[in-house]
């Protein structure tokens, strides 16, 4: 973690300065010395934001993500024309604005498309990070197939990962509807998760290469899904590739290819 170089990781500076309260006290122009939040670092405000950001296994590739960084415009059809996802762009950047609405009805998003590498869980990322770095929140993000593992994996005398996962302020469970070996051990994990975060109005993403009334889940989930999100379609264009593409093409260019 880096380490804010003025403040040495404490938010605060030490200055000097005179004030007109001082002036009045002193009866002259004095400096006296008082302590302000770090300008650099905003008073700690990036450093706790990069621990929650750590905290939250967030994907690596995606650790620096945030929706300025998402590109709405990337999206095109097959006559290379831009598709029109304004409606997404509103609803994502109203949850960012006014998180604080969107929490107290304890809705997220559902977001999916059916062709690998649209952005599903890149979008997912630069919402949890911006929502870390505005508000500082409890955020965790895991992948569904990952959930019997986790399960497996609690030690006795800790707290169940499990319970973490049905307790923090945003959770991410990415790729919901993916098959796995143990598809019914991943439903009722799946259940308790969903179930405990709709009773107590928590935010949860989802990412999914389905429509939520074709997950391979009983409805149960379904149903809850449809309650506690709304649903954010991605374009059938491969996001992923069209940013491969683009890094390779300026790398062409620098040696005189393109």
């Amino acid at each position: 973690m880096c380490i804010c170089p003025v403040c040495k990781g404490g938010g605060w500076v030490i200055v000097r300065k005179s004030t007109p309260r001082t002036k009045e006290v002193y009866k002259d122009d004095r400096e006296v010395e008082f302590a302000e939040p770090c300008p650099h670092c905003n008073g700690g405000a990036e450093q706790k934001a990069e621990e929650v950001r750590t905290r939250a296994n967030i994907p690596s590739a995606y650790y620096d993500a945030s929706i300025d960084k998402f590109r709405w415009d990337i999206y095109l059809d097959n006559s290379n024309r831009v598709i029109d996802i304004s409606e997404q762009k509103k609803f994502v950047m109203s949850f960012i604005q006014d998180f604080g609405k969107w929490q107290e009805k304890g809705i997220g998003f559902y977001i999916w498309s059916k062709s690998r590498g649209t952005g599903k869980t890149f979008l997912a990322s630069c919402i949890c990070n911006s929502l870390m770095t505005k508000y500082q929140i409890t955020t965790k993000f895991v992948s569904a197939s990952d959930l019997i593992t986790i399960a497996k994996e609690a030690r006795q005398g800790e707290k169940n990962p499990i319970d973490t996962l049905c307790e923090c302020k945003v959770l991410v469970l990415d790729d919901i509807g993916q098959k796995t070996s143990g598809e019914d051990w991943q439903n009722d994990l799946l259940f308790k998760i969903i179930d405990s975060r709709y009773q107590n109005k928590l935010v949860t993403l989802f990412t999914s290469n389905m429509k939520s009334t074709e997950l391979r889940a009983d409805d149960r989930i379904t149903s809850r899904i449809e309650k506690m999100s709304q649903n954010i379609p991605l374009p059938e264009y491969s996001f992923r590739s069209k940013a491969a593409y683009d890094e390779k093409k300026d790398f062409y260019k620098e040696i005189g290819l393109l």
